[in-house]
């Protein structure tokens, strides 16, 4: 027996799991800065509430939009109106936790049916984690759509070991998902991928997983918006979105590039070793590498496949042979190690706050090159003055500026984008931002009370020098133009600090 009474054998294993448990902790703690998402979501739930029922035409924007708004995140703002109204920010950073515990957790059962050993998959699991950590911010839908893909990827593993009983109960947890997010494409396609690949080897038709890809089709009508779900999908996703970071490719970011190029590492040699028809999930892995390198928001959806089917692999193969052997030779290096790990994450995962979060207000932010910057003083200034109207907003900050100020305020632009903007809208207000040719024409195609602008924006200055519109409001980071004729005095609070509050 070893200290407090673990047997030496198991030492390495509870020190590496602890690492790894600390290491996910710390990668789901270190991130604090509220998501611009979060504030659309929520402020769509409390206008259902006010209406009875989910909206279908758009009542925040006075910009273009479209008709009906299907909003497929609608269950998750009724989840994050809940959890923030109830228990603020810390709510919303413990329900982030959990999400990304249980969406990790489930790949690693996923693994251990699949029958990889707590040696390779400890081994591997940090890797992943790191690829998964793009996914889990605070707080989006695509958190809750990552639990449900892992749950997925267990389910099919054991139904590569004969289960049935799963079908009926995913199918009841399908339908959830489908009200919560439209990720829950990647379920159908993650499904898809593991029926032909299991037709492909038995060399007959798994009718069990087609009737479970049929009745999973079937369901997705049952949502507020019917089959308009299905046109919006079909719309979304083959709409390119070139001027959104997280769709892009991901060579775009070198980081995440080199970090995928070393996760095919143990891919390439476990196919070298036991040939592509020996690995079992490989389909559905090569679907999701696909999608990760087209677009760097899928990497996560690509991590949990990873974790979930790469440790078996490796363990088939003479590598993973000499892995688990070398185990007890390096019990105790491994057992130092592997603590210290622990020990190192957890602390700076707890010195930054877990359960605190950020609502970045001021011009320290935006000099640390923060991405999103939230105009708690322009808002806080439009209520004092009680004013009604239309604001034009910049992407990331319309939704904070409707939750804060909605039904008297609408704005131009939030990050609802494809969602409830008309093709071309949001691309005219960027430009507007700017200041690219012909960027004055936007204030006479819509009609705009006010213009929100950040400083780091072109077209303040354009504003100040070309235009009659005059400065209403300043501070460190925003400002506010107003239309020749707005009578609004004009405030000036640079210099003076404004304090971010949540929700």
């Amino acid at each position: 027996m070893g200290e407090g009474g673990v047997p030496r054998a198991r030492a390495p294993l509870a020190a590496a799991g602890a690492a790894v448990a600390a290491l996910l902790f710390f990668y789901l703690a270190h991130s604090r800065i509220i998501d611009p998402d979060i504030f659309h979501e929520m402020a769509l739930a409390r206008e259902a509430i006010a209406q009875g029922r989910i909206p279908t035409a758009d009542t925040f924007a006075y910009t273009p939009t479209i008709e009906p708004v299907v909003h497929h995140e609608w269950g998750t703002g009724f989840v994050l109106y809940w959890v923030a109204g109830s228990f603020g920010a810390g709510g919303i950073a413990l329900l982030k936790l959990v999400l990304g515990f249980a969406a990790v957790g489930l790949a690693v059962a996923a693994a251990r049916t699949a029958r990889a050993t707590w040696e390779t998959l400890l081994l591997l699991a940090p890797l992943a984690i790191t690829l998964a950590d793009v996914g889990f911010t605070n707080l989006r839908a695509q958190s809750l759509s990552l639990v449900c893909f892992g749950l997925l990827l267990l389910l099919l593993a054991r139904d590569g070991r004969g289960s049935r009983g799963w079908i009926v109960p995913w199918l009841l947890v399908h339908l959830v998902w489908l009200n919560l997010h439209g990720g829950f494409v990647a379920g159908g396609l993650l499904l898809a991928a593991y029926a032909v690949e299991a037709g492909l080897r038995a060399r007959r038709v798994p009718w069990h997983l087609v009737a479970t890809g049929a009745a999973m089709a079937a369901l997705v009508p049952l949502n507020p918006y019917g089959l308009e779900t299905v046109s919006y999908l079909a719309r979304a996703l083959a709409m390119p979105r070139p001027r959104i970071g997280e769709w892009q490719p991901v060579w775009v970011n070198p980081a995440f590039a080199v970090l995928l190029a070393i996760s095919l590492e143990p891919v390439i040699y476990a196919a070298w070793r036991l040939g592509v028809r020996a690995l079992s999930g490989g389909l559905a892995l090569l679907l999701f590498l696909f999608a990760a390198v087209l677009h760097g928001r899928h990497l996560s959806l690509y991590a949990l496949v990873w974790l979930a089917v790469v440790p078996a692999w490796i363990d088939a193969t003479p590598l993973g042979l000499a892995l688990r052997a070398a185990w007890p030779r390096a019990r105790r290096a491994i057992t130092v190690a592997a603590s210290a790990i622990a020990i190192v994450a957890l602390v700076a995962a707890w010195r930054g706050g877990p359960l605190s979060l950020e609502l970045p207000v001021d011009r320290a932010a935006l000099d640390a090159g923060v991405p999103v910057i939230y105009p708690e003083g322009a808002v806080a200034y439009l209520r004092e003055q009680g004013f009604h109207g239309n604001v034009m907003t910049p992407f990331e900050e319309g939704a904070f500026v409707s939750w804060r100020l909605h039904p008297a305020v609408k704005v131009g632009l939030d990050s609802r984008y494809e969602v409830a903007y008309a093709p071309g809208v949001a691309e005219k207000i960027w430009d507007f931002y700017a200041g690219a040719e012909g960027w004055s024409g936007l204030l006479e195609r819509y009609p705009t009370d006010l213009v929100l602008v950040k400083v780091s924006q072109q077209v303040g200055p354009l504003l100040a020098t070309r235009t009659s519109w005059p400065l209403v409001y300043q501070d460190d980071v925003f400002q506010l133009f107003a239309r020749p004729g707005l009578a609004l005095p004009h405030v000036d609070r640079r210099g003076l600090r404004i304090v971010g509050r949540f929700p």
